[in-house]
């Protein structure tokens, strides 16, 4: 049986509770999203207010948003941070001049599509009043599910790692929470790939009406890069797809009438990049979760991203979950995040029989996840199927980056979407790392990251990689 791709956690690991803000003081700016649209609102009066004792962007903002005109509407911002010169040197390992400023904005998205709603991220914007700043759509690594495991309310955990190396490099950077990951409404779009690209693009959206005398979007250049590591990999290249596929006749009304210039996308160990063995991994009950406990969670989010309950029946598999953990397993996705609810889930559910049913599973081993139709594990087959990476053609590259000693993210599943890549006609650099591990690959090639985007922005394409992906796909 072929290993999983799946995602893991980032290194560093903090208390996965936010904070308790003020009760919601109501929008920034001069109109809420239902009365008023982007192209409507004028400049605020003020600054983003301080956490401390403004608005609460974790509580939706009132009004009723509309399709089309409000995706991407910013609704809020508050000022969570200032990062000195010497806490990004420090963070970095680099000499930085300048410092940063942290915000957190909430901004309208939808999920699925048509069903709208407020979202969080956090942003990372230079405080150099310079202009030409480009803007980094960051996508994070797995850090847990629910309402309190984004980047807003843990930053350290969940973005820290990619984020102040790129504002320190002079990058603005917006890093959605994906919904539910911040406001609390029973969504999640962990691991769907729809799902995740609809907000990273939408969070960007959203910088084009954030004005502050810190950081104003004035101050950026028009250029767009997609960023993330493991399930933020996953998370920018459906980025990435979505951008080439859906959005090329119509560019994102972000800057002015032309939109970003979408100059490339970064995947750090990107997940999902070969399922191949999944069914019968599945289809053993004697599985032990622990030996990835990311398949159920992928699993459960794509049944709520579709509007399932955990007790109702999908398809000619039956209910997804054993009545026992139809009941446990989602106050503990709600409740915990990462790597706390990597710990509790196997501890809850030894085995894969203890949460999926046999009937789940004798049809989960009937699909062999290698693109062919899966008719006794609908509609399961074709939604996960339909959350592998890389099956698009776009004009603009992508650059992949994996550690040759990942177990997480083995090399030869990013072997696979760079296959996918290139017979699509998307024009594709693998870099591979003979040290580096799921969790070291962002340090030890974030230079190299760096250097790729200096040139995009150059109108060159760099080979930054001393070597490629030694594994192939198979």
């Amino acid at each position: 049986m072929r290993r999983l791709a799946l995602t893991l956690v980032l290194p560093l690991c903090c208390a996965c509770s936010g904070a308790t803000p003020a009760p919601d003081a109501g929008l920034l700016g001069t109109g809420s999203a239902g009365d008023a649209g982007p192209s409507d609102a004028g400049p605020p009066s003020t600054d983003c207010p301080e956490l401390d004792g403004g608005p609460n962007p974790w509580v939706a903002t009132a009004g009723q948003p509309q399709l089309p005109g409000d995706l991407g509407h910013l609704t809020l911002c508050v000022h969570t941070r200032s990062l000195s010169a010497a806490d990004l040197t420090a963070a970095t390992g680099e000499a930085i001049q300048t410092g940063a400023n942290e915000f957190v904005i909430q901004y309208i998205s939808q999920a699925p599509r048509g069903v709208l709603r407020h979202v969080t991220a956090l942003l990372y914007l230079p405080d150099d009043q310079q202009p030409g700043h480009a803007l980094v759509a960051l996508s994070h690594a797995t850090s847990g599910l629910g309402p309190s495991c984004g980047p807003t309310h843990d930053a350290s955990f969940a973005s820290d790692q990619l984020g102040l190396p790129l504002v320190a490099a002079g990058y603005a950077v917006v890093a959605s929470d994906y919904p539910g990951m911040g406001i609390d409404d029973g969504s999640s779009t962990y691991l769907v790939g729809e799902g995740e690209a609809l907000a990273v693009l939408d969070s960007a959206k959203a910088m084009a009406e954030f004005h502050d005398s810190r950081f104003d979007v004035d101050q950026l250049s028009g250029e767009l890069f997609l960023a993330g590591h493991s399930q933020g990999g996953h998370s920018s290249l459906f980025a990435h797809q979505l951008f080439a596929t859906d959005l090329a006749p119509q560019p994102l009304p972000a800057l002015g009438d032309a939109g970003f210039h979408f100059l490339g996308s970064l995947s750090f160990a990107p997940a999902l990049g070969d399922l191949r063995g999944l069914g019968l991994f599945l289809g053993n009950p004697g599985t032990q979760t622990a030996n990835n406990p990311f398949v159920p969670l992928a699993f459960y989010a794509n049944a709520l991203y579709r509007g399932y309950g955990p007790d109702a029946g999908i398809g000619d598999g039956g209910p997804l979950l054993q009545p026992a953990a139809q009941q446990q397993l989602p106050p503990m996705i709600h409740d915990t995040c990462f790597p706390t609810l990597f710990e509790s889930l196997p501890a809850a559910f030894p085995t894969l029989g203890d949460l999926f049913p046999l009937a789940f599973q004798t049809h989960a081993a009937s699909c062999a996840f290698d693109g062919r139709p899966c008719p006794s594990f609908e509609p399961w087959g074709t939604w996960i199927q339909a959350d592998i990476p890389g099956n698009f053609h776009s004009d603009v590259p992508a650059l992949l980056l994996q550690g040759e000693q990942d177990t997480l993210v083995p090399p030869e599943t990013t072997a696979c979407i760079a296959v996918r890549l290139a017979d699509a006609g998307t024009p594709t650099q693998t870099c591979g790392y003979p040290k580096a591990d799921h969790l070291s690959i962002v340090p030890i090639a974030i230079s190299d990251a760096l250097r790729w985007m200096a040139a995009r922005r150059q109108g060159q394409t760099l080979d930054v990689c001393d070597a490629g992906v030694q594994e192939t796909c198979q």
